[in-house]
C-alpha cells in the first residue's frame, strides 16, 4: 500500500430489453413507475428509463454498423462507429455511490463551480459542466441526490453547474444481461468475496465501469453527446485547477487517455472476468490500465456500446484498453507532470497532507489516489 505522509512533500516525482415499449405505455403505480414489458419497478423519474432505452436501441441498431464477431474473428471490429457528436465539447463525469463521502462530493461540486464559471469558447465544456453518475443500487432512490443538493446549497453553488444521473445494477443488467453470466463465473475465493463486501457492498458497477457509463451515454440524444468525456472516480483528487488540466489536453485527439497501461499478466486475478466472446481475444492482445482518471472519445464510447451489445465485455480495467485497440482506436498515457507520487488502486492520501499538496509547487496540479475522506 502506498501511504503519503508529510515527509513526502519535497519529492520531485511528479437478453435484450424484451418487448419494445413506448413511453406512453408506462403507468404510475403507488407513486412509482412500472414497465408494462415486465414486473420491474422503475424509480420515480420524469419519464420511464426503459422506454428511452428502447428508442435508443432502435436508433443505434439502425445507424451503427454491426461488428462482426462470428467465430470470435475480430478483424471486422476494427471499423470505427461513426461519430454522431454535435460538437467537440468536453464533458466531465464523476462516478459515485452510497459510500461517497460529503468531503468527496464537496470536491466534485467545487470542480463543477469552476467549470461553470470559467469555461470559454477556446475550451468548450458541456453544460451542465459536470455530471455526477450515481450508483443507487444500495441506496434509497433520490437519497444521494438530496445529499449533493444540500451540499451545493450550503456552498452557494449554482445547481445549473452540475447534473445528476442515477442508475442501479438492475439498469445495467437490463441493458447488458451478459454481466449476470460473468458474475457467476467470477472466482469464488474469499479474497474475491471480500472485494465485493468490504468495506461495504458493491454492485457490478464497481468492476464494470463501461456498462454503467453506457447506461448514461446511450440515453443522451446523439446531438447532445460530447466529443470527449473525462471519467473520474469519486476518491481521486486534483491538487489544482480542473479547467487548466482539461485545457492541457484540448489538442490531444486520442480516443483513450489513461494511466498505467500494461499487458494483462497470467497472475492477475481478474484476467478471466469477462464474457466468452471477449476471452476469444488472443491473450497477447489483452491490456489493462488504471481507472481513477480516464478520457474517452465519442468514437470509443460508440465502439464500446457496439461491443457490449454483442456481449463482448469484461472487467473494465481490461476491457477498455483491449477493445480500444481491437477497434483500431488510439490510446495515449496521461502526462507524467499530471500524475502525483501516490496514484494507484491501493494508495492513501491523508486529509492532513492534502493542503500541502495543493500549495507545494512540486506537487500541485497533479492527480492523486485515493482520498478516502
Amino acid at each position: 500500500m502506498n501511504l503519503l505522509g508529510p515527509d513526502d512533500m519535497d519529492l520531485d516525482e511528479p437478453s435484450s430489453l424484451g418487448n419494445m415499449v413506448a413511453r406512453d405505455r408506462c403507468v404510475r403505480q403507488v407513486a412509482r413507475r412500472r414497465c408494462v414489458a415486465g414486473p420491474r419497478v422503475l424509480s420515480c423519474m420524469p419519464r420511464c428509463r426503459r422506454s428511452a432505452w428502447c428508442e435508443i436501441r432502435r436508433d443505434t441498431q439502425h445507424r451503427s454498423p454491426k461488428l462482426t464477431l462470428d467465430g470470435c474473428n475480430f478483424d471486422d471490429a476494427t471499423s470505427k462507429t461513426p461519430d454522431f457528436t454535435g460538437g467537440r465539447s468536453t464533458a466531465i463525469v464523476v462516478r459515485v455511490h452510497g459510500g461517497t463521502t460529503d468531503a468527496m462530493f464537496s470536491r466534485h461540486l467545487a470542480w463543477a463551480a469552476e467549470l461553470f464559471a470559467e469555461s470559454s469558447p477556446s475550451l468548450p465544456i458541456s453544460k451542465p459542466a459536470l455530471c455526477i453518475l450515481v450508483d443507487e443500487t444500495f441506496s434509497e432512490a433520490g437519497e444521494i441526490q438530496r445529499r449533493v443538493e444540500r451540499l451545493a446549497d450550503a456552498a452557494g453553488i449554482n445547481t445549473q453547474a452540475f447534473s445528476i444521473y442515477p442508475y442501479t445494477e438492475e439498469d445495467m443488467l437490463m441493458q447488458f444481461p451478459s454481466l449476470e453470466v460473468i458474475r457467476a463465473s467470477l472466482p469464488k475465493s474469499q479474497a474475491v468475496q471480500d472485494c465485493f463486501r468490504l468495506p461495504g457492498p458493491k454492485s457490478m458497477a464497481w468492476c464494470f465501469h463501461v456498462e454503467s457509463l453506457l447506461v448514461w451515454w446511450l440515453q443522451l440524444q446523439r446531438t447532445d453527446r460530447p466529443g470527449f468525456v473525462w471519467v473520474i472516480e469519486d476518491d481521486a483528487g486534483l491538487s489544482g485547477s480542473l479547467l487548466q488540466f482539461v485545457g492541457a489536453y484540448r489538442e490531444e485527439h486520442a480516443d483513450l487517455i489513461t494511466h498505467g497501461l500494461q499487458a494483462v499478466e497470467d497472475s492477475w486475478i481478474w484476467r478471466d472476468a469477462a464474457s466468452s466472446k471477449f476471452l476469444c481475444l488472443p491473450r497477447l492482445e489483452r491490456l489493462r490500465c488504471a481507472e481513477h482518471l480516464q478520457r474517452f472519445s465519442s468514437a470509443l464510447f460508440d465502439a464500446l456500446a457496439g461491443f457490449s451489445q454483442q456481449e463482448v465485455t469484461g472487467w473494465s480495467e481490461m476491457s477498455v484498453p483491449t477493445l480500444c485497440k481491437s477497434a483500431g482506436l488510439v490510446c495515449v498515457p496521461i502526462r507524467a507532470e499530471h500524475v502525483g507520487r501516490v496514484f494507484r488502486f491501493d494508495g492513501k492520501v491523508p486529509a492532513a497532507v492534502w493542503p500541502h499538496l495543493c500549495e507545494n509547487q512540486q506537487t500541485k496540479n497533479r492527480w492523486w489516489h485515493a482520498l478516502k475522506w
